[in-house]
């Protein structure tokens, strides 16, 4: 199906220059995506042609995660830099095809992305799915939004979603925003992170030269820094294609970039967590 060019309505951001969640929509090979965003993800995937099996490798770990959470009785979702991606399934529709009155809020401080969210709350009208404009690395800031307090119950559990957000954070701020989060949420919460690791260091300074923007290339050891405190889910720190997709799938494959993945738990009250 070829892309659909798109008719800039008033108000909506500029859309001449790429945009990472408009990038990473195009590199799933979205048809709702502008020439701007194409061609740099084209761009990209000359440098690192795994690119594209990259974002497909994370779009089918959030899917898993939402529904594992689901059926984990979770019933809250936070999804932190929910980035857009109309062409595939939302954390709200998967959520609630395992739990059918899951709440769920998007955050993101993209200003196309809160463009078009707004559009589509306003649309829904639904009272148990909204979208917040926040910065995702101050949680205090974030969970206060009368929005999100609106949707999420910090009483009961909630699943923390921070899929390719954390990469551009150096350690020591995303393992405070993680920190951050978990702290203020109940017992039995769930923290789920994604993020890209490059293991050819001459690739890895090639893609952050043409990214642009800050890129600390995290390694799994960081990973579990990140979630310290809480307890690892089985099977750890794994490639996002090997995350519960298989209990002989989750060693890394032998190539120079993956998305890795993890999920760890709160632990109940009186319990240690496991180190």
């Amino acid at each position: 199906m070829p892309p659909v060019q798109r008719a800039v309505p008033p108000g909506m951001p500029d859309t001449s220059r790429p945009d990472p969640a408009r990038i990473y929509a195009a590199l799933l090979g979205a048809a709702d995506t502008f020439a701007a965003d194409r061609d740099e993800a084209a761009r990209l995937t000359v440098i690192c042609p795994d690119l594209p099996a990259l974002a497909a490798e994370n779009r089918a770990f959030l899917d898993r995660v939402v529904t594992w959470a689901a059926g984990e009785g979770i019933g809250q979702f936070l999804d932190l830099g929910a980035g857009f991606l109309a062409d595939c399934p939302s954390v709200y529709g998967l959520a609630r095809k395992v739990v059918p009155r899951a709440r769920v809020v998007y955050v993101d401080s993209d200003p196309f992305v809160a463009y078009m969210a707004a559009m589509r709350m306003r649309d829904s009208g639904a009272a148990d799915v909204a979208f917040t404009e926040a910065d995702l690395t101050r949680p205090a800031a974030a969970l206060r939004n009368p929005a999100l307090t609106a949707v999420i119950d910090p009483a009961d559990p909630v699943c923390v979603i921070a899929t390719l957000v954390l990469g551009s954070m150096s350690l020591g701020r995303a393992r405070r925003a993680v920190a951050g989060y978990a702290r203020r949420l109940a017992p039995g919460s769930v923290v789920a992170i994604t993020t890209v690791h490059v293991s050819d260091p001459d690739l890895a300074g090639r893609l952050a030269a043409a990214y642009g923007g800050e890129w600390a290339n995290h390694g799994p050891g960081d990973i579990a820094k990140m979630l310290r405190g809480l307890d690892l889910i089985p099977p750890g720190v794994t490639g996002a294609y090997g995350w519960r997709a298989g209990w002989n799938a989750h060693q890394l494959q032998p190539r120079d970039a993956h998305v890795l993945a993890a999920v760890a738990r709160k632990p109940l009250p009186g319990r240690r967590p496991r180190r």
